[in-house]
């Protein structure tokens, strides 16, 4: 009599933690899409984003460390604009959120060579020759004589807007 009672008892128990099982995965699957990632971005390169859902309203924590630009309904663009760390959160157009992930941009190391005197740096990118990038955290003076260098550039292809196309 008692291993029909105990096996009644297991029975039991094994539907509710089947039950359970089942409740516990779709609350979790159901809580998931809201569920926050992290988007790795290097510094000065682009990152598509494809959206399942039409983008009606974008929030990015802080412009200064990445830069979101919209292609179309369903596609974005994160730069890497600064070392750090930032969240892009996107919207539908009933304000339901399609997307939550948090943003690092980090500086590419690959072909990079830091040079170091004494407390002072900068930063050399070599494939195969080596050239001075703008490279935020730099010793002023090497970054400000890049910065320089780049604006007489593009100060001098003149045709180019912001965005990159022609006038």
């Amino acid at each position: 009599m008692y291993n029909c009672v105990s096996n009644s008892l297991n029975s039991r128990f094994s539907e509710w933690f089947i039950a359970f099982a089942i409740f516990s995965t779709a609350v979790i699957a159901a809580t998931s899409s809201h569920a926050v990632d992290e988007m790795f971005v290097k510094i000065d390169e682009a990152h598509i984003v494809r959206l399942d859902s039409p983008v009606s309203q974008i929030i990015l924590g802080n412009p200064s460390v990445a830069d979101v630009s919209v292609q179309s309904s369903k596609m974005l663009v994160v730069t890497g604009k600064s070392f750090g760390f930032t969240n892009l959160i996107v919207l539908d157009k009933h304000d339901n959120e399609i997307l939550n992930q948090r943003v690092s941009v980090r500086k590419d190391h690959t072909q990079m060579v830091t040079v170091y005197k004494g407390a002072s740096h900068y930063s050399l990118h070599c494939t195969p020759v080596c050239e001075q990038p703008l490279v935020i955290g730099d010793n002023p003076i090497h970054f400000d004589a890049v910065n320089k260098a780049m604006g007489t550039k593009f100060s001098m292809s003149g045709g180019q807007s912001k965005q990159g196309g022609a006038q």
